[in-house]
């Protein structure tokens, strides 16, 4: 539970830096529009990345986890070089299809900032890099120096330079990029650098990252859960992408900004996976079903109790936070109240989404993560054209309330448990949990 809290702390410490980038981009660009042109390109070059990554990094989390510490060295440093040749490769090749793209891109409303987009476009190797690293360095048991590379360091790197930046000229929307940029790169240097402390020195782990004769092998394993990666991915950055397509730019302002404010159940959900999705791999293989199902009930239930308070909180005050961000955006309030409601819904329904990955059933994971998506894309695609911002808001909540139903009947049918509580005693058992956590923390 410790862990976990440590985990928590510094996912919500990343988010809150994350957040912080964000209103300084609301605060600093010159006007709405180019603000939506800059959080459209942070989005576009996060679900790049992660496509290029091609699913590897959660192979690499699970067998990984099976590793003895002892095998490291070898069996781990296998694991890890072939994925880190097969990342980069593939990462600078999505990086040339999106100059490309740029460079014909039909004459949309985004299509106006082509300079700020190619200027993104080197992010797309780095945070591919980061990406993998997070969760090779979770696999070898440093969950909170993964999650730490991953959230923390690129938006507190960005954010110095975007400060920097800004106290000797005027920023505009490519500066701004520029700062974002630079703090990828920064953050994939350092990524690299912690991979090769953990398996054995930096030229080792160079001489490792080979194409491998297990090539295919790896393509095939990594497969079905290239959909379960990028999922998330499509989920938390599709809406801001289709606005930028179809909506003009202070409609992707306003509608990123009220995602990166609604974000508390992922963060908390995505931290605990970090901590308890190995033990589950763990439990499973030993044939420990009922044992694996108290793990996931309870891993749930303290998702809930964290973070509900929080989410009706931020409902009742969504007008004052959105005013944050600038007087523009805060007569959008309104997409910030739809995208937590959604989250409420989700929550109500509880958090089992990994829990098929983590089991090894890829099949039907990768069937769990389409469903998501699929309300998602055909949400985005009846509901923008005709109301824009609150539109993407209400795809992105019943996207989450969808996803969440779906993965709590698919780990019924697959796994063979119901992922939620029996007893009033599992309930006690996780709020006693809860609290020890904010006494640790306090």
């Amino acid at each position: 539970m410790r862990l976990l809290g440590s985990t928590v702390g510094v996912r919500c410490g990343g988010a809150a830096l994350q957040l912080i980038f964000t209103l300084f981009v609301a605060r600093l660009a010159p006007s709405m529009d180019e603000a939506g042109a800059v959080l459209f390109c942070v989005a576009a070059t996060q679900l790049a990345a992660t496509l290029s990554r091609g699913g590897t990094e959660l192979s690499a989390l699970r067998e990984l986890g099976a590793l003895e510490s002892s095998d490291y060295s070898m069996v781990g440093l296998q694991v890890v070089g072939e994925r880190l040749a097969f990342v980069v490769s593939c990462s600078f090749l999505v990086g040339a299809g999106a100059l490309a793209s740029i460079a014909v891109a039909p004459p949309l409303e985004i299509a106006r900032a082509s300079a700020t987009l190619a200027a993104a476009v080197p992010a797309i190797p780095a945070l591919a890099l980061v990406g993998l690293a997070a969760e090779v360095l979770k696999g070898l048991n440093r969950p909170i120096v993964g999650v730490a590379i991953q959230n923390l360091v690129a938006p507190a790197i960005s954010l110095v330079v975007l400060l920097t930046w800004s106290s000797v000229s005027e920023a505009s929307a490519l500066s701004i990029t520029g700062a974002f940029v630079a703090g990828s790169l920064a953050t994939a240097v350092l990524a690299t650098h912690l991979l090769g402390s953990a398996l054995g020195g930096l030229r080792t782990l160079v001489a490792a990252s080979r194409p491998s004769d297990r090539l295919w092998v790896l393509l095939a394993q990594s497969r079905k859960l290239l959909v379960v990666t990028l999922a998330p991915s499509i989920l938390q950055w599709t809406g801001t992408i289709m606005l930028g397509l179809l909506a003009a730019g202070s409609d992707v302002a306003a509608f990123a900004v009220a995602v990166r404010c609604s974000i508390v159940v992922g963060l908390v959900h995505s931290a605990a996976a970090s901590v308890y999705g190995p033990q589950m791999a763990a439990a499973y293989d030993r044939s420990d079903l009922e044992p694996l199902r108290q793990l996931v009930t309870r891993v749930g239930l303290i998702i809930s109790f964290l973070t509900w308070p929080i989410l009706l909180l931020m409902l009742l005050i969504a007008p004052e936070l959105m005013g944050v961000f600038g007087e523009d955006y805060s007569s959008e309030y309104q997409l910030l109240r739809v995208l937590l409601l959604g989250q409420l819904v989700a929550g109500c329904l509880g958090h089992v989404g990994h829990v098929l990955a983590m089991t090894g059933h890829d099949g039907a994971a990768r069937a769990n993560s389409l469903v998501p998506v699929l309300i998602l894309i055909g949400g985005l695609s009846i509901l923008v054209p005709s109301l824009g911002g609150v539109g993407a808001a209400a795809a992105a909540a019943a996207a989450a309330s969808g996803g969440h139903a779906a993965s709590v009947i698919f780990v019924r049918r697959v796994v063979g448990f119901w992922p939620l509580f029996r007893s009033r005693s599992e309930v006690v058992d996780a709020l006693g949990a809860v609290r020890g956590l904010k006494v640790q923390r306090g």
